[in-house]
């Protein structure tokens, strides 16, 4: 059983963002586009604001 715990699920230009805390002790999260892919990238953040603001950045740039 894994420890990763979901912080925040939002919807955002017909996308769904989610954040998730890893049992490595640091924040990430993953894109799922309206046709169902998902986009995923590896940084890991120290904090759920640095995680947030960069989903939000990577959205508004991937328009």
């Amino acid at each position: 059983m894994t420890s990763t715990k979901i912080y925040s699920v939002v919807c955002i230009q017909s996308r769904v963002l989610v954040e998730f805390y890893t049992p490595c002790k640091c924040w990430q999260f993953r894109i799922i586009n309206p046709d169902g892919t998902v986009f995923i990238e590896h940084p890991i953040y120290f904090s759920a604001e640095a995680a947030a603001k960069a989903r939000r950045d990577s959205i508004y740039q991937n328009r």
